[in-house]
């Protein structure tokens, strides 16, 4: 009998996810005049994806534009008579009430001016969004509209898109409550998932801290590198964590009678 370092590895089985996963929508209400991007495409973060029809939205932005130019031009005069108005008063031409009145167009026509500045931001941002482009780099995993339809942003909920970061996936699984005290984030975990020839290694990341008290049972994450896309969402993976060692007195297995066939090397305390 002698010590010796005993690893007694924790089996789970688990289904690997996409790193991130998005539905991709409209932001502003009108036709889908073009998608740029079908399934199994990859994208990089900010390239075009698709578009609604712009031309309703160079209008307004048009008539945003001839809306400033006329604030402007009426702060403009507003400003001029004030100007006029307070040198007049100083020599005791202009009463009181001419004064309140020329101060009051003044402030109107400044107000204007800025309501006019704000409505044409949003006249170029809504311009701006009738494009939509990827959030991050990603693939193609869904295309549920095509040209011609028309989509308002407020009633309907549908996707035009669904783009899922693929080159690092998630496993997620359910390991026994009662390996906990055994498992930290860190802890080494030899993943293999069906399809995939070679087993991956990786390191635990996340022990969720909510026991599931219908199995007994605690949610674990970890991410796979996936540069090829090898790896697919949806796949079964089985999951062989390597908690720490401890140590335990120790004998070979020759010395114990057992089952024939038994191909243990030792038995541990």
């Amino acid at each position: 009998v002698r010590e010796q370092d005993v690893v007694n590895p924790i089996l789970a089985t688990g289904e690997v996810h996409a790193d991130k996963i998005t539905q991709i929508k409209p932001r502003v209400d009108g036709t889908i005049d073009a998608v740029f991007v079908d399934v199994g495409d990859r994208v990089k973060m900010g390239q075009p994806l698709f578009r609604t029809r712009q031309a309703d939205y160079r209008n307004r932005l048009a008539e945003q534009e001839q809306a400033l130019a006329l604030a402007q031009a009426e702060l403009k005069q507003a400003s001029g008579d004030l100007e006029r108005a307070v040198s007049l008063r100083g020599k005791g031409v202009v009463s009181q009430g001419r004064m309140d009145e020329v101060q009051a167009r003044f402030d109107t026509a400044r107000a204007r001016l800025g309501m006019a500045d704000a409505s044409l931001a949003q006249a170029r941002q809504n311009l701006a969004d009738a494009t939509v482009t990827a959030p991050y780099d990603g693939i193609v995993t869904g295309r549920f509209v095509d040209e011609g339809t028309m989509i308002q942003v407020a009633t309907s909920n549908a996707p035009v898109l669904e783009v899922a970061k693929l080159d690092t996936v998630e496993v997620i699984a359910q390991v026994a409550a009662v390996h906990l005290p055994r498992l930290r984030p860190g802890t080494r975990v030899t993943v293999a998932v069906e399809g995939v020839p070679e087993p991956v290694e990786a390191m635990l990341g996340v022990i969720n801290d909510k026991v599931d008290a219908r199995t007994r049972s605690v949610e674990v994450r970890l991410h796979l590198p996936n540069p090829d896309l090898a790896i697919k969402p949806g796949l079964f993976a089985k999951l062989t964590l390597h908690p720490a060692p401890r140590r335990a007195p120790v004998l070979e297995r020759a010395a114990v009678l057992g089952p024939a066939g038994d191909t243990l090397s030792l038995i541990h305390i």
